[in-house]
Order: structure tokens, then sequence, then C-alpha cells
């Protein structure tokens, strides 16, 4: 039996902690757009979701809804899910996976996460950086491939998210979702002395120091 307090911590899920969501803080009148990727279904079984929304207390009086569908074969499937290989830069950064079977794949980066739909992610909407920071379209087989987005302007601090989607050769919006990947870019030089004004302040200017970690511009 489902209940509030088990789909709260929950108990009974199926699948990786990929195929799960919450808590989430959610915002009134705003459509609420969720991947679930890892989820381990059968083809041709029947499932239900179940969401439980309540309010800023975060207790047990909300609401439970549910909504039941049978699974269906995706188009094509990552075998390897995306992984980040060394470390993200400014300029972007480098990703592994593997495609199951030959097929087509789509690849974007966003500030923070967002709800992505096949439509959304065909398009590129919201996707941070310029033409290269973003896989569109593009035809892999089923070996482990290795690709670099570059000219992604991202900025050390804020959290980025990772999302892919493939299907097979033939196409039709049949595919699967990776389950996303948050990460941050480490700055590229960091103050061993923060900036501080030694001198008297002048008509004529003042005397500023500063210490860096490493060889940099300023």
């Amino acid at each position: 039996l489902t209940t509030k307090a088990t789909t709260y911590s929950h108990q009974q899920a199926l699948g990786g902690p990929l195929c799960r969501h919450g808590p989430k803080q959610l915002f009134a009148m705003r459509n609420e757009v969720w991947v679930f990727s890892g989820c381990l279904l059968r083809v041709s079984d029947r499932y239900t979701a179940f969401a439980y929304i309540s309010g800023i207390g975060m207790h047990l009086d909300g609401t439970l809804g549910n909504a039941s569908m049978s699974a269906v074969a995706a188009s094509n499937v990552y075998s390897s899910y995306p992984t980040i290989s060394g470390t993200p830069t400014g300029d972007g950064l480098t990703i592994q996976f593997r495609l199951k079977t030959e097929g087509y794949v789509w690849i974007m980066l966003t500030s923070g996460p967002a709800g992505l739909t096949i439509a959304i992610i065909k398009a590129g909407e919201g996707a941070v950086g310029g033409p290269n920071c973003r896989i569109k379209r593009q035809r892999f087989d089923d070996a482990l491939q290795t690709v670099t987005l570059f000219g992604c302007s991202l900025q050390s601090g804020p959290e980025y998210t990772l999302h892919a989607y493939a299907e097979g050769l033939d196409g039709g919006d049949d595919g699967s979702f990776a389950g996303s990947v948050v990460f941050q870019v480490i700055p590229s030089n960091t103050f061993t002395i923060y900036p501080i004004i030694t001198s008297m302040i002048t008509g004529q200017g003042f005397t500023f120091q500063l210490a860096t970690a490493g060889v940099g511009r300023r």
C-alpha cells in the first residue's frame, strides 16, 4: 500500500537514485517537468508514479496523487550514462558515454536544474554557451564515445546541469534521457592574499595589494 509517508520517504521505489525526486521546492502555478531514468522497468508491465506535495512545513498534511501507464521500449538507451571526464573549465568540459545501439544524441548544459522535454532538448532551449557547447542530433555508434563541449562561457561558483537524450536511427521522439549530471567549475586562480588597501587614500590615488595562488591575469 502506497501512502503519503511511503511516497515522502521513497519506500518501495523502483530503480536507482535517478528514478525518484524530492524533496524539491515548488512554486505556485508553475508547470513542473521531471525526468526519471535508471528505473529498470520491464516492457509491457504497468507502473504507477506517485507524487506527494505539502506546504513549506513538509508535514504529512498535503495531497497524494498518481498516474499509471505501461512501459514501452525506447528506440535507444545509454549502456553507459554520460560522465564528465577531467575537470570542467570556464570554456567547457569533456564527456564520455556509450549507446546501446547506433543512433542520434542531443546534449546540452543549463544553469542549474531544468525541466526538460524531448522538444526542449532538441531545440536547445535554455542551453548555456554557443553552438559548440551542445550536441544536436549527432550520430554515434555503440562504442565508448568521448566528446568535448567548448565555447560554454561557464563561471566558477554556480551549479550547471548536463542533460543528454538519445534515440534510434529512425527517430520519432521515442528515445530516452540519461540521468542529469550536476557540476561546478573550479576557479582557475584564487587569492592567497585578498585585495587590501595598504595606504591612505588621497586625491592622487592609493596603494593596493594582493597575491594569487598561480600565474594569471588581473
